[in-house]
């Protein structure tokens, strides 16, 4: 069985990212490889914004600016700046598998799919999950996915955050993680044993060409 990330592992999400800190903040002169350079390292977006424009101040705005991200990163014309990284055709050889998500908005998720005509491989094979409601992937992992299910084939989750790391290695499956995403795969594996079997790989179309 395999367990896909969607946000960053099947579509790349930057691009929307940088347009709504950048539409709130409007710094002047910011381009887009500016954004992804300082964000890769200045994950936190207070930190980020105080290094881009050396005004602290700002931050008396940055609640504000929480509820715009929270309301806007799920919005159709933001939505629309997702590049989508899937081969959907190396999915053919794959039976057995499901996107596990966070989104708040399953109408919004669902019309995604169909924009990027994604709507038949996952609409039945998605499992949504709303953070504002607090199950994580992990707890929802554990409650209905066990490896004593598939004593004769392989479980791996591919995935580009912590949450997808924390999930998988809960129930003890295989763990790749893309570099394609908000986090360096890199850096999520500090203080990851080597024995738990994790690995990474460039994106999720070279992982599913190995996969079986």
């Amino acid at each position: 069985m395999l367990i896909l990330d969607f946000d960053g592992t099947i579509t790349d999400v930057w691009y929307r990212f940088y347009r709504v800190f950048q539409d709130y903040w409007n710094i002047q002169g910011l381009t887009f490889d500016q954004y992804k350079t300082c964000k890769k390292v200045l994950t936190d977006d207070k930190n980020l914004l105080v290094h881009l424009t050396r005004e602290p101040e700002r931050l008396g705005s940055y609640e504000v600016y929480r509820e715009f991200k929270r309301e806007s990163l799920e919005k159709q014309d933001y939505l629309a700046y997702d590049v989508l990284i899937l081969d959907s055709t190396l999915l053919e050889k794959i039976s057995d598998y499901i996107v596990l998500t966070y989104r708040r908005s399953e109408k919004n998720y669902l019309s995604q799919l169909k924009n990027l005509g994604l709507y038949d491989l996952f609409f039945d094979r998605s499992v949504i999950l709303d953070p504002e409601k607090q199950i994580t992937k992990k707890e929802w992992l554990l409650k209905n996915i066990s490896l004593k299910e598939f004593d004769m084939g392989r479980v791996g989750i591919i995935g580009d955050s912590e949450a997808d790391l924390e999930a998988g290695l809960s129930i003890g499956a295989e763990v790749f993680l893309v570099k394609t995403g908000l986090r360096e795969a890199e850096r999520l594996l500090e203080g990851v044993s080597k024995s738990d079997g994790v690995t990474i790989v460039r994106n999720v179309n070279g992982f599913l060409q190995t996969w079986s």
